[in-house]
């Protein structure tokens, strides 16, 4: 069973905080906008500099991207749910 292997309420790392949070995957800056008052401050320079200034040269055939101008938050995506926690 899958679930097994998963740590329960009480194993959780000290580290992790115990608050709620939203995943929101949207490919439109504009419905990105209005969800910046419930982000927090992350600084993306320095968090994934490898494609900070992609913004124009993402290849369309590339992870899935639509060749569009709101691949940025998609390749964060990418890279966020790529990461091991």
């Amino acid at each position: 069973n899958i679930y097994k292997s998963m740590p329960s309420s009480n194993q959780r790392s000290t580290s992790t905080t115990n608050r709620p949070f939203t995943i929101v995957l949207a490919n439109t800056s504009e419905l990105m906008r209005h969800t910046c008052t419930f982000q927090f401050p992350v600084n993306y320079n320095n968090l994934f500099p490898q494609i900070t200034h992609q913004r124009h040269t993402i290849h369309p055939l590339q992870n899935g991207a639509n060749n569009n101008n709101d691949d940025i938050p998609e390749q964060l995506l990418n890279n966020l749910l790529g990461l091991e926690l």
